[in-house]
């Protein structure tokens, strides 16, 4: 015979009807208030489907450009809202409001992407690298968009190009809040692996430029209640790779254990120092074999995200390094490579 239970099942308690499409009218709502004052960037919620099952949904989706775009204001006033009577007033949602900031390698790739980002959050940002065109021309992008810029020639190897960046950014904003290393060279545009002038100029380049940038950083912040430095090295301060000169891995491992050092030293004086560790990126412009998309394949076969990364997704991360958000982080290493150094 069938199993019967000694006691009746209790009843089914009736299901509250389901909110449908005034639920989610009311939250799109809320989102757009959120996004509208700048709180959020993104909102995604769980909406119920057709059949009562529980899903995420992004409701809305807008970065701060897109919101000063959507809503015909220029950034510096993406943050303003207008209450019932009519009266505006400010309100601080900004990340880095009053920052100064000094950027290297600000020209291209992960370093534009992060001085443009740093600008959106408020910050005031100088573009420092050799590019000068190009440094200028992101410097007018940027105060056409609202932000505060200025590009600044510096040769990141050269102490006195150091000195002459930081007289000019004092002497402009007073002081300086953050610094992000970001100037590199990469070592996949060579066939010789040992190459004594390369390993010299990519340690030059690389980590003696860092130091130098740290050093003159430091003495900046001192006395000043602290600030945030932010270095990048690379998953090839970590690990070793083929076909890649052996120079760029020990200059990216000296970044990674510099920042660790400082960041204990310095610590008193309340500045925070954390490397970001990018994986699989677009190819710097000094880049050689990591260029060749066969290359590249073979590597994003080791990435449990598989795929590469982009510049902003590498700037997004430096700017949780140098906010408030991570003012009890010191001495880390924030891998942004899709799970590659997991793997």
């Amino acid at each position: 015979a069938p199993f019967r239970p000694a006691c009746p099942p209790a009843p089914r308690r009736p299901r509250a009807p389901r909110p449908g499409a005034q639920w989610t009218g009311i939250v799109t709502r809320i989102a757009e208030r959120l996004l509208e004052t700048g709180a959020v960037e993104a909102v995604l919620t769980m909406a119920p489907d057709p059949t009562d099952r529980w899903r995420p949904v992004p409701v809305l989706v807008m970065d701060p450009r897109q919101l000063a775009a959507y809503r015909g204001m220029r950034m510096d006033e993406a943050t303003r809202l207008r209450d019932p009577a009519g009266r505006v007033g400010e309100r601080e949602t900004m990340r880095l409001a009053d920052r100064t900031a000094l950027v290297t390698g600000a020209a291209s790739g992960m370093g534009a992407a992060t001085a443009r980002l740093f600008a959106r959050e408020g910050a005031r940002v100088m573009l420092a690298d050799m590019l000068e065109e190009e440094g200028r021309a992101l410097a007018a992008a940027i105060a056409a968009e609202g932000g505060t810029a200025l590009f600044q020639p510096l040769a990141v190897e050269e102490e006195a190009a150091w000195e002459a960046a930081m007289a000019a950014l004092l002497g402009a904003w007073g002081r300086l809040d953050i610094l992000v290393n970001c100037a590199g060279i990469s070592g996949s545009k060579t066939n010789d692996l040992y190459d004594t002038a390369l390993w010299d100029r990519i340690m030059a380049v690389n980590a003696r430029g860092t130091f130098l940038g740290v050093k003159h950083a430091v003495a900046a912040m001192r006395g000043r209640g602290g600030g945030a430095i932010v270095n990048f090295s690379s998953i090839s301060g970590n690990v070793g790779q083929e076909r890649i000169h052996c120079a760029y891995n020990a200059s990216k491992a000296a970044v990674r254990l510099l920042t660790k050092a400082v960041a204990v030293q310095e610590g008193a004086a309340g500045i925070r120092v954390n490397t970001v560790h990018p994986g699989i990126m677009p190819p710097m412009r000094t880049s050689g074999v990591t260029a060749d998309p066969a290359f590249r394949e073979r590597m994003l076969a080791h990435v449990p995200l598989a795929r590469a990364g982009s510049v902003e997704e590498a700037a997004r991360a430096v700017l949780f390094l140098a906010s408030d958000e991570a003012s009890y982080i010191t001495g880390a290493e924030l891998h942004v490579d899709g799970g590659y150094l997991a793997s």
